[in-house]
């Protein structure tokens, strides 16, 4: 009785063409994973900002914080006042949080060898440009939520009540702005083709609202891990 079977090198082709589409699909998968691990813990850490805003004006009877801005923006002090109160009561919202300050964080960053405040900081400063009203130091923290997303203190900048947000926290990547870093309440730029330090501060309303903010036929998250031919491509095709 003779038996069938294939030969080595019938082998070795099967393996090599088994590798090379492996090759070319493991990535999209992964990268699909990722897109839509980031995309859930983005709406988690969104809602769970959005409450704690909303319950924060619904205690100090304040309907929109550009009003506070608004009526305060003449006289720093009082404007840093009303901040610091919102900041306490917003504080308040949050459960078994891990709080630290500011120079507490540093010291976190250098034991576990990571450069995640710089980011933050290069983002405040941005703000700062515009005209944000940076808290004092001894009132500015960070807080690490139970879902291991960290959030900072807010500040208002243009009117706007700003918080630095990390959905998934500094220890775990990317640390990219518009992936995983956010400007919580930003308006600014948010174009991956732009050639700019302060590029990308502005993605959270896009990220919010599941919009690409290049061309607003595709969504926001399935864009992401893309190459820079695929954004040149969105834009042409406006």
């Amino acid at each position: 009785m003779k038996f069938k079977a294939f030969t080595l090198a019938e082998v070795l082709i099967t393996l090599g063409i088994i590798g090379i589409v492996a090759a070319l699909i493991i990535p999209n998968v992964i990268n699909d994973f990722r897109r839509k691990l980031l995309k859930i813990q983005f709406k988690k850490t969104d809602s769970v900002i959005e409450q704690a805003l909303q319950n924060t004006k619904t205690e100090l009877g304040i309907e929109d914080f550009t009003d506070v801005y608004n009526s305060n923006k003449n006289d720093q002090n009082n404007l840093v006042k009303e901040l610091i109160e919102i900041n306490d009561v917003f504080e308040k919202q949050f459960k078994y949080v891990k709080k630290m300050s500011q120079s507490q964080y540093n010291n976190f960053e250098y034991k576990n060898g990571i450069n995640h405040y710089t980011f933050f900081a290069q983002d405040w400063q941005y703000c700062q440009h515009f005209g944000a009203l940076t808290l004092p130091a001894d009132n500015f923290y960070f807080y690490f939520l139970p879902s291991g997303a960290l959030i900072s203190s807010a500040d208002f900048s243009r009117g706007w009540l700003i918080i630095s947000v990390d959905i998934n926290g500094p220890q775990k990547g990317p640390n990219k702005r518009g992936y995983d870093i956010f400007l919580y309440g930003s308006y600014w730029a948010c174009d991956p083709l732009m050639q700019a330090s302060d590029n990308l501060v502005g993605c959270w309303p896009w990220a919010h609202k599941n919009i690409n903010p290049i061309n607003k036929k595709y969504t926001y998250w399935d864009s992401l891990y893309k190459p820079k031919s695929y954004w040149e491509k969105l834009r042409n095709e406006q």
